[in-house]
């Protein structure tokens, strides 16, 4: 089984909804000595992956010791594929940030590859993290609907709110009946698979 919990974006606008988040990310994986967090910047330019991963593991960090943990091992992702296949085969949670959905892309060319050395984990993405999962998505940064992975049989859209609603009626009208989750900034949905 793998546990996606996708997010909405904007981590930091509410503690209540980020101890939620968090504890949703901990809360399954239990009798554990060390719990090893890979976070992956694909989204962004490599030259931001090491501030965005010190920034990333502070979030976390804050959030750990209310969620029971005792000892969290965090790891920055490596762009190298079969590294990055070894990371994630080693790890209890992959948290993709947010960023491009396109530079993800640019890393991770075969993600049939995923689906399986996803198995027993916890994967989480925020905003473009989030959408890649999907079978399509909404683009906020290009204004248009692309397609994700499709390992959720869904539509998202991130950073959603009543201001951005004609963006929702495009992907609810695109191709077919799959749900579509429209994601507030600062909430999140969970699936398994």
């Amino acid at each position: 089984m793998i546990k996606f919990i996708l997010h909405g974006g904007k981590i930091d606008i509410s503690e209540k909804l980020d101890e939620e988040f968090f504890g949703e990310i901990f809360k399954n994986i239990v009798g554990k000595e060390k719990i090893i967090v890979l976070i992956t910047c694909f989204a962004r330019n490599k030259d931001e992956w090491q501030s965005v991963f010190t920034k990333n593991k502070l979030r976390f960090s804050k959030f750990i010791s209310k969620a029971g943990i005792e000892s969290v091992e965090f790891v920055l992702a490596d762009s190298d594929q079969n590294k990055f296949l070894t990371q994630v085969d080693n790890s209890d949670v992959v948290y993709f940030c947010g960023g491009s959905e396109l530079e993800i892309r640019k890393i991770i060319s075969e993600q049939d590859l995923l689906i399986d050395i996803f198995r027993n984990k916890v994967i989480v993405g925020t905003s473009a993290g989030a959408n890649i999962f999907s079978a399509e998505y909404y683009s906020n940064d290009r204004n248009r609907i692309e397609p994700g992975f499709g390992f959720i049989p869904i539509k998202t859209i991130c950073h959603f709110s009543l201001e951005n609603k004609e963006r929702l009626d495009m992907l609810l009208n695109y191709n077919g009946e799959k749900p579509t989750f429209a994601i507030e900034e600062s909430h999140f949905v969970v699936f398994y698979l």
